[in-house]
């Protein structure tokens, strides 16, 4: 019989699966097909049109297209579309402009540069200055690179990793696109090139930069000029790309003579100065964008739709919004995203303004944070691992023996401080540590304490303010519950009594919340707020294009380039993390007050629901967080913590089921991502899905996981440690769960009060309810071993349910991230202290 109610509750189960997977794919098919006819064009790759609607007003509400919401539909091409200008240059940062235009030739800055920087200037006072992300298929930019990334609209490669630091020139085409096959990004080389040709329009290449940039992918050659100013008195085509560095002029130097051509052109030509790569220093490079260039946003800074952040464009979104301008549709290969450009401009001044102006300076200071973080990413993250680890150690030694009940208030005080340890890295913005000792965009080594010493210090004030309130809060719950007590009558009564009644008076559509013996201490709330502050703060800040995080401590920085907005790697292992232990402290308790089985359940459900529903939409949706990864990742993580708080196990068809509906929730964010055009991770990953390239994502995905760890013997070396502190903390919990379980460990004092016999250096502690058998009699200080108490535990009983469902997080996260391994080490490192503060406080409160 019982049999045959487990088969007819898995068989439940599976139907319930099987209608959940048809209607999220019916919902999906139906999104696709009525989406793009509902759904306003966004300005990404694929845009049709040019920017006649712009002009130098931006959208036709007056500013730029706002976060979240599509952008105005690109108009039709026009007949004759203004001619667009790419001057191109390696190595200059607007901060090497400023420095130049204010230099002295007695400090050694030639005239002819300063000339050029302060022309650039005058133009960003009246155009749209930007920070060029210049990172292609490796850490280092060399210009092939980056020419060929340019014309790829992708980051690609075309000489691989440089040899000894210097950079090389691909001798042929042929091995160019060897070079960008192995990279693993699926690009297509000559793609700018060739859907100019597809759709009539010509171009010119100035220089040898050019010409590689702008050679189509069978190696046909391009057009060539010898000049810029050579070919402005016979008409400019629709597209002239130039190579300021043809001549072996200085970075600035080679621009002068090009900025000069320019002031003769006639009216309308659209001009956009870069420097497209600098492989001695992988930070932003300059871009100058033609007045009215309108993106993502509407701040003073123009953002593309790639970034979403004020004041950054990517080195591949610049062939997009080229074909945009032109009135060309952007081929699927490229994964750039297009800004608006004017539909006509004006030529570059032949004169000049000094001194930067405040965007100027805006984007020297951001492009100083992103160089700083990309300095403090490691030494922050060895901190907070760091600090996790000392923590641990010290407190399986303090706690140990009959001194360790008096301790634990101590040790619950340290783990939430090293517990906030991550949200003072998300916080640390608030103090400018980069600038210590900067100069220009070049940060001091100094901003890396200064970085360590802001996330300390915000850490602690963050738990010092928490606890304070807590304290408040429960010392005045407390006084209105004797003063309730006195109107009853029970002055006599003990406080905790009347807690008790007032608790189970309590129901929530049938279901008992927690008896007395479970309201929490001001130590447990602090510790029960401060998981919910990192994973409300870091998964808030993502929804909002992760203003807190980008360029921030904990990496995610535009150096990098790996994310600009929504949920990074490192975010969804320190934000899943701390989910999880809060949602089985705030269920777990709430699931022990039930007397059935069936009630049990209902109430894991409910718990785990209303905590992780709202964090996985936030993680997945597409213009929220945009996290495929983390979205498998957080519905299987929240299935097994559901399953572990109700009691039951899942079997491998419950997992399969699990695997199959975390997959379709995924896909129906990315369809909805992917009809609505916004084109975000998940949508691009669908479009990929559908051309054939998602395969070479994967595969480049599933190398980047492992790489590391062949290639850079540190990193290696690391694994194996890693490996070897995992190894000897499970030797450790196994030897020590043993031992508990045999009535003999070194903790059994946590569980209950004690008392001191009189006697000096003998004294032997006695339970409050009687002495406790067979201790040892060794001499204070030393630990202590005697008979667990019966039906006493260590941890409460959310606590193995929230370790396995912190398994299957590690364990997902490691297998579909690209980075899985650090992530695995970060999510252990956040939910570590938070639990040690947790169960301090439950034992700290059981034994008064």
């Amino acid at each position: 019989m019982s049999h045959r109610i487990r088969r007819s509750r898995q068989d439940r189960f599976v139907r319930v699966v099987v209608y959940a997977i048809v209607a999220l794919i019916v919902t999906g098919m139906i999104i696709v097909m009525v989406g793009p006819a509902l759904a306003a064009p966004v300005g990404g790759a694929g845009a049709v049109g040019g920017a006649g609607a712009v002009g130098g007003a931006g959208p036709a509400d007056g500013g730029r297209a706002g976060p979240g919401r599509a952008a105005d539909p690109a108009p039709a091409r026009p007949a004759d579309p203004a001619p667009v200008v790419v001057l191109a240059t390696t190595g200059l940062s607007w901060a090497d402009i400023a420095q130049i235009a204010d230099a002295q030739e007695a400090a050694g800055a030639a005239a002819q540069d300063q000339a050029t920087a302060r022309i650039l200037l005058s133009l960003a006072a009246r155009a749209e200055p930007a920070n060029l992300v210049q990172r292609t298929a490796g850490e280092v930019t060399c210009p092939a690179d980056a020419w060929l990334a340019f014309g790829a609209g992708a980051r690609t490669s075309a000489v691989g990793p440089p040899e000894d630091g210097r950079c090389a020139w691909p001798p042929s085409w042929q091995q160019a696109l060897t070079a960008s096959l192995g990279t693993g990004y699926g690009a297509s080389p000559g793609a700018l090139a060739d859907t100019l040709s597809r759709a009539g329009l010509e171009a010119t290449a100035v220089g040898p930069g050019a010409e590689l940039a702008l050679t189509r992918p069978d190696g046909g050659a391009p057009a060539t000029a010898a000049s810029l100013a050579g070919l402005v008195p016979g008409g400019l085509p629709a597209l002239t790309v130039v190579d300021a560095t043809r001549s072996g002029a200085s970075p600035a130097g080679g621009l002068l003579e090009d900025l000069e051509a320019l002031a003769d052109a006639p009216e309308g030509v659209r001009v956009i100065v870069a420097s497209l790569a600098d492989p001695a220093d992988p930070g932003p490079q300059m871009l100058l964008l033609p007045a009215g260039t309108t993106g993502w946003g509407d701040g003073d800074l123009v953002a593309s739709p790639s970034t979403h952040q004020a004041g950054y464009v990517q080195l591949t979104d610049l062939a997009p919004t080229i074909l945009r301008a032109l009135g060309a549709d952007a081929p699927s290969a490229m994964t750039g995203r297009a800004l608006a450009l004017p539909a006509t401009g004006s030529p570059a001044p032949a004169t000049s303004t000094p001194g930067p102006s405040p965007r100027i300076d805006a984007l020297i200071d951001s492009s100083l944070r992103a160089r700083a973080s990309r300095m403090t990413t490691l030494p922050v993250g060895l901190l907070i691992v760091g600090a996790t680890l000392a923590l641990l150690v010290t407190a399986s030694v303090s706690l140990r023996g009959p001194a360790g009940r008096r301790r634990l208030h101590g040790t619950g005080v340290a783990a939430t401080a090293v517990g906030a340890l991550p949200l003072g890295a998300w916080m640390a913005v608030a103090i400018p540590w980069w600038r210590l000792g900067a100069d220009g965009d070049a940060p001091s080594r100094a901003c890396v304490p200064a970085a360590m010493g802001a996330t300390v210090l915000l850490a602690v004030t963050l738990v010092g303010v928490l606890h304070g309130l807590n304290r408040i809060a429960i010392h005045l719950r407390d006084r209105l519950l004797v003063v309730a007590r006195s109107r009853d009558g029970q002055g006599e009564r003990d406080g905790r009594g009347a807690r008790a009644a007032t608790v189970r008076t309590l129901n929530i559509r049938g279901l008992r919340l927690p008896s007395s013996s479970q309201v929490p201490t001001a130590l447990s709330l602090t510790a029960l707020l401060l998981a919910l502050c990192v994973a409300v703060l870091i998964l808030t800040d993502a929804a909002a294009d992760a203003a807190m995080a980008f360029n921030g401590t904990l990496g995610m920085n535009a150096v990098v380039a790996g994310r600009f907005y929504g949920v990074s790697n490192t975010a969804f292992a320190l934000a899943a993390a701390a989910l999880i232990v809060a949602t089985a402290a705030c269920t777990g308790p709430v699931v022990e007050a039930q007397a059935t089985q069936r009630e049990r359940r209902t109430a894991a459900v409910i718990g785990v629901a209303l905590i992780g529903v709202p964090a996985l939409v936030v993680d997945g949706l597409p213009q929220l967080g945009a996290d495929v990864g983390g979205a498998l990742t957080l519905v299987a993580a929240l299935v097994a913590l559901g399953a572990g708080l109700a009691g039951g196990r899942i079997g491998w068809k419950q997992w399969l089921g699990v695997a199959v509906v975390a997959t379709a929730t995924t896909g129906v964010f990315g369809l909805v991502d992917y009809a609505l055009g916004s084109r975000t991770h998940m949508g691009r990953f669908i479009g990929q899905l559908q051309d054939g390239t998602a395969a070479t994502t994967i595969r480049r995905k599933l190398l980047a996981l492992v790489h590391p760890f062949v290639s850079s013997p540190p990193a290696t070396a690391a694994l194996f440690v890693g490996l070897a502190a995992v190894g000897v903390g499970v030797w450790w919990w196994r030897r020590e769960a043993r031992a508990w379980r045999a009535g003999l460990s070194g903790y059994a004092t946590l569980t209950q009060p004690e008392v001191q016999v009189p006697g000096g250096v003998g004294d032997r502690p006695r339970s409050a309810e009687g002495p406790v058998d067979a201790p040892s009699a060794g001499a204070a200080g030393e630990p202590w071993v005697g008979q667990v108490p019966g039906g006493r535990s260590l941890v409460p009983q959310w606590f193995v349910p929230a370790l396995k469902a912190l398994g299957v997080l590690i364990a997902v996260e490691v297998l579909v991230n690209d980075s899985g391994a650090s992530m695995a080490v970060l999510s252990a490192t956040c939910a570590a202290p938070l639990m040690l503060a947790l169960v301090a406080a439950r034992l700290q409160a059981s034994v008064r």
